[in-house]
């Protein structure tokens, strides 16, 4: 939430939620299918996405950071 972009949207959702299929269209296509996604399931998982495509979630903060930059 740190940096400010006006089309910019932070979503909190559950691995149940983005496995469940109820999800619209664009992030149906693309959330489940995040590489690393499944295996958060006691943990946070963060993707970076921008018009139709997400970027593999990141392994770091600083690589999240990073990732944030480049897209906004």
């Amino acid at each position: 939430n740190a940096r400010y972009a006006l089309n910019k949207a932070v979503l909190i959702l559950s691995v149940e939620q983005v496995s469940s299929g109820q999800l619209p269209p664009v992030l149906r296509e693309t959330l489940p299918h995040l590489p690393g996604l499944t295996a958060a399931r006691s943990g946070a998982v963060a993707a970076v996405c921008r018009g139709t495509s997400c970027l593999p979630p990141p392994r770091t903060p600083e690589e999240l950071i990073e990732q944030i930059n480049e897209a906004v």
